[in-house]
């Protein structure tokens, strides 16, 4: 776990009695809340290009992946 500052600290600290307060659970909030943002990654041409080179250029096997960089000869 990486480290946080004190400001950091008291900010969070704040926002899980505020989501106590509410009655909601702080650590179900939070994987809530990074589910969403996963999600909208997952929708970005970036995330799509990732999902297209896992899915048909490696493969479910990365050891052993479907598509494979070509040599290059030197020129001649």
């Amino acid at each position: 776990m990486g480290q946080i500052t004190v400001d950091d600290a008291r900010a969070k600290s704040r926002r899980w009695l505020d989501l106590i307060a509410q009655g909601k659970d702080p650590g179900d909030e939070e994987k809530r809340i990074a589910d969403e943002a996963a999600r909208r990654r997952a929708n970005t041409v970036g995330g799509v290009i990732e999902d297209y080179i896992s899915r048909e250029a490696i493969g479910a096997d990365p050891n052993n992946p479907k598509q494979r960089r070509a040599t290059t000869s030197p020129a001649s």
